[in-house]
Parts: structure tokens; sequence; C-alpha cells
């Protein structure tokens, strides 16, 4: 209409986003925020350093109020909980029964690191420094302070071990933990102190009882174990765990059915030549149990009585899933490793005998032996003897490419080396035509005149 103002447009406001609350959020998406930004990714190998940063963050966030607390409460204790570190000691012990009496906590207990508690090669260095009178007299007084609290300790967990309180008070625990599946022995190296006194002597729970009290228990607590490892091996180390801590799987039957991996480093000592035949039996009887095995790495510290082991072994155990094998320090006739490893031929794809010594029969036969392997894909023969002398092989031997190798070695491509051949080592990979490899191997092979006695400190020490 005439002379009327033009109309107004309303003013379009723009209203700002809203802001996103990390409180308000749900509970699972709280949580996968929190595993991207604790990168949650952590396997059964991860250091336990790197765990205690991670859980040590989270408990840090969740401290920020009450209901971000709430809502990452099952992300913090899978985190914090997933693997229980401990040693044998009352008070892990102890930690270990409350957490067993909490039932959001014991369920998300998956793995058992256990490991000793005051660990011989500091009990020894403190007894060395406080025999060496080179210490200033407050230096002294806090090194003796150190040593009578870890002698303490020693006297502790040796009580409970001889008393039978660390089983006992194991088994009760996991008896309330539903989820524990895997069960880790961190195996510290034995070292020789010639110049400690014997008065002086280590005490504490032996490492081949730490091994029975663990396997023992998660028995008697009927534990649906599917992998049992021991940590950090070295051969003629002579600290073994004795067999008889297999026993339990002849006086408790079917405990270990659900075994998948098992990765255990025996000594054989008791297993004389005159030992009795239930003895020789316990280490066949226990695998044989263990239906489920698909990865077995059976060690032993010294070889002397290794050939009635496994000839038990090789009559009575057979394992239908079992893909990886691996052998170290054993002795064994050629008849009995060819018979094993015919009997699981449709199964296993590796094969791995290291530091291994034939007392009747040759490696040659094994070889041949290994051609009906129809799924073995990889292969690696390692310090191998047979009767008293070492086996070769010189042209066929294993060549590593490395980018880390000595000045004298053969420059290959942009900083990748490759090393001589380790005439000790016959290895075929996945890669390779196995049965070409074994028909190369069986032409190369060679006894030499050398012993298998080491050129250096330790067995595995044999120069080219």
């Amino acid at each position: 209409m005439p002379g009327q103002g033009k109309k107004k447009r309303a003013k379009k406001i723009n209203k700002p986003p809203a802001k996103i609350n990390l409180t308000d959020m749900p509970g699972e998406l709280i949580e996968r925020i929190a595993l991207h930004v604790l990168y949650d990714d952590f396997d059964d190998n991860d250091s336990d350093d790197q765990r205690s940063t991670w859980a040590g963050l989270l408990f840090d966030l969740r401290l920020t109020c009450r209901s971000l607390r709430e809502k990452s409460e099952h992300i913090f204790i899978r985190t914090a909980f997933k693997r229980f570190g401990m040693t044998l000691s009352l008070e892990d012990l102890e930690m270990l029964t409350e957490v067993s009496q909490l039932p959001k906590i014991a369920s998300a207990v998956r793995t058992l690191f256990i490991s000793e508690g005051f660990k011989e090669e500091k009990h020894y260095n403190l007894l060395s420094d406080l025999q060496g009178h080179t210490q200033s007299a407050e230096e002294h007084e806090d090194t003796l302070a150190e040593f009578t609290d870890g002698r303490n300790e020693q006297i502790e967990a040796a009580y409970l071990g001889s008393s039978g309180m660390a089983a006992s008070m194991l088994t009760q625990a996991l008896k309330n933990l539903p989820n524990v599946r895997k069960i880790f022995i961190a195996i510290p190296r034995r070292r020789y102190y010639g110049t400690i006194s014997h008065d002086s002597s280590f005490q504490g729970i032996p490492f081949s009882n730490i091994v029975s009290i663990a396997l023992t228990a998660s028995a008697v607590a009927n534990v649906k174990l599917d992998e049992f490892r021991m940590s950090l091996q070295f051969f003629k180390d002579n600290y073994g765990a004795s067999v008889q801590a297999l026993q339990v799987g002849m006086l408790l039957p079917g405990r270990f059915s659900c075994l998948k991996k098992l990765d255990i480093y025996l000594s054989a000592k008791e297993c004389h030549r005159h030992a009795p035949d239930v003895l020789i039996s316990y280490t066949s009887h226990f695998l044989a149990g263990a239906t489920e095995l698909t990865e077995l790495n059976l060690s032993f510290d010294d070889w002397t009585a290794t050939d009635r082991v496994f000839e038990a072994i090789a009559k009575d155990v057979s394992l239908e899933k079992l893909q990886v094998l691996t052998l170290e320090g054993i002795r064994f006739r050629a008849e009995d490793i060819i018979k094993f490893l015919q009997a699981h031929r449709t199964s296993i794809r590796k094969v791995k005998l290291d530091t291994c010594r034939i007392s009747i029969g040759t490696w040659l036969q094994v070889l041949q032996g290994l051609k009906s392997m129809q799924e073995l894909e990889d292969l690696q023969l390692t310090h191998i003897v047979q009767q008293r002398f070492r086996v070769t092989f010189p042209s066929t031997a294993k060549i590593d490419a490395s980018s880390l190798c000595d000045e004298d070695d053969d420059e290959f491509a942009d900083w990748v080396y490759v090393t001589r051949p380790y005439k000790y080592i016959a290895s075929v990979e996945i890669w390779e035509d196995m049965p070409t490899k074994l028909e190369e191997f069986e032409r190369d092979i060679k006894i030499t005149d050398q012993t298998y006695h080491s050129d250096g400190r330790g067995l595995f020490h044999w120069y080219t």
C-alpha cells in the first residue's frame, strides 16, 4: 500500500552448536575414547611399566567427576587387572585373595604373571658389597638394612612354600577368578657366585616349587587354562622345574584338557637309568592329557636322562591338533623322534629341534622321516648332535640377512648384509620348498670329529 513501509525480515540467528559433554556420553562411547587415548591395545608381552602407566592415566581421568568414574569403571578394571603380576609372598597372595573376593574385578583377571620376590642376583650383589669393605659407614648401614629386609622376605617365602600355605592361598584365590586362562612363570637366570660363602646361601621358594605350586593350584581350582609358559630359558643353568611337578596330571586327570599352548623348562635329573618307570612317565602322562595342545615347547636343562622320558612321550602321546613343536636340550633315539613326528604328520606345521642329541640312530634317518610330514612348512635344526659329535650342514646352512653385522660380512643391496653360512643351523622357511630343501640337507649333512662340548662358556657357543 502507498506510504506503507517495507516489512523487515526477521534476522536469522545462528545458534552455537551444543557443547559435547564427555560426562553425558554413553558409557560405551567413553570406553572407545579411553581405548583410543590410552592406546589400550596391549597384550601379554607388554611391560608392567606400560600397563601401570596406562592404568594410572585412566585412574587420574576417573577422578575428575563421579559420572565419568562410573561410566569408565569397566574399561579401568579391564586395563588395570587383565594381567595380574605377583610373587608368592604373603603380601601379594593376600592382595590376590582380596581381588578374588570382588566379583567385578575378579572376572577381569585373564593372566597371572608369577615371578620371584627378592631376587637371587640382588641378594648376592648386596652380600658382595657387604663383604667387600669398600663402602662408607653410611653406605654400609643402608646396604645392611636392605639386605636384612630381603633376607626376611626370603625366610617368609621359604615358610610359605614349605608349609603349603602359598599353594593353599593361590588355590583358594583361583577358585574365585573365573576367567583366568594364562599363567606365565618368569625365570631369572641363575649365576655362579664363587666368592660368596655357603653360610649365606639364598633362601626363598625354589623356582621348581613355584612351577609345581602354580600347576597344582590351577588343577585343584579346576582353572580352564589354555596357556602355561615359562619365560627366559637358559639351557645348562641346571635349574629347570622337576618333572615331578607334572605328577598333578596323573593325580587329577583331565584338568589340563583345555591347554592349547605349553612352554615348559624341566630338569630330568631324577630320571636316571634306574629311576622307576612311574617317574619317567610323568611328562608323557601330562602331555597325553593336554589333548587340545596346538603349540608345545619342551625343554630340559640337561639331556642326560631325557632319552627315557622322550621314549615314553613317543609311545604314549598323541596330540591331534599339534601344529608347532619345539624341543630343546633333549636326547632321544632316532626311531623315537621319527615315531612322534610321523604320528602328527597331518597337523604339525613347524618343527624346531635345538641342542638335541641322537643317542642311537642318525640324523639322516630323521631327515628322511620328515618327508612324510604333509603339512610341514617351517623347519629349524640348531646345534644338533649325533652320538658324541656335532652335526653340520656346510653348504646348505642358514644364511642371515641383516643391517646389523660385523664389518667383515659381505654387503648386499642398500644397507643389507648377508652373513656367511652358519653351518650348525639348517632351516627351511615357510616360503621355501620343503621336499627340495630336505633332499639338499640329506646330501649335505656331515658328522664332524668335534664333540658337542662348547667352544665357549655355554653349549650354544659353537664357532664356525
